[in-house]
């Protein structure tokens, strides 16, 4: 992936895309009614020693939104491996995937955990504060796009 192809409009598909390699589900979920949606990404590691706060904050919104269009994600990034841990879920694709966010918010550098909401704000991941407010906002923002997500499968 080309971090130009990142510009002001946001291509939440092509993101979206992306993030159901990682998704487990059952069922399928469709949005589709151009209705408020929250996606949350998570850029995350085990070699991280501050992750595992954003880790248990994501899967609370992922139980206390369950029933509203909110879609969580994380991403195990690979550079956090060169420093001794081998983080059995990372891949380079999330990696390359961070910094394509990294050059669209003018930022010289990524971090863990990094929350990316709507692939429009970002933040720490383990911010409370920050995750409840975001999360808020966007649920009462109408959505400019309609999405439709089918044939979601649990990854085995």
């Amino acid at each position: 992936m080309k971090t130009h192809i990142f510009c002001s409009t946001f291509p939440v598909f092509l993101i979206l895309m992306i993030g159901f390699s990682t998704i487990n589900s059952e069922k399928s979920t469709v949005f589709d009614e151009k209705e408020p949606f929250v996606f949350i990404q998570l850029f995350t590691s085990q070699g991280c020693s501050s992750c595992p706060p954003a880790d248990v904050l994501l899967e609370e919104v992922k139980n206390n939104f369950a029933k509203k269009n909110v879609l969580v994600a994380s991403y195990h990034v690979d550079y956090w491996d060169r420093l001794g841990w081998k983080d059995p879920f990372s891949k380079s694709d999330y990696t390359t995937l961070q910094h394509a966010y990294g050059f669209k918010f003018n930022s010289r550098s990524v971090y863990t955990p990094q929350a990316v909401v709507n692939g429009s704000i970002h933040f720490v991941g383990s911010n409370k504060d920050s995750m409840n407010k975001y999360v808020s906002k966007f649920l009462k923002t109408a959505s400019e796009n309609a999405i439709t997500l089918s044939e979601i499968t649990k990854k085995k």
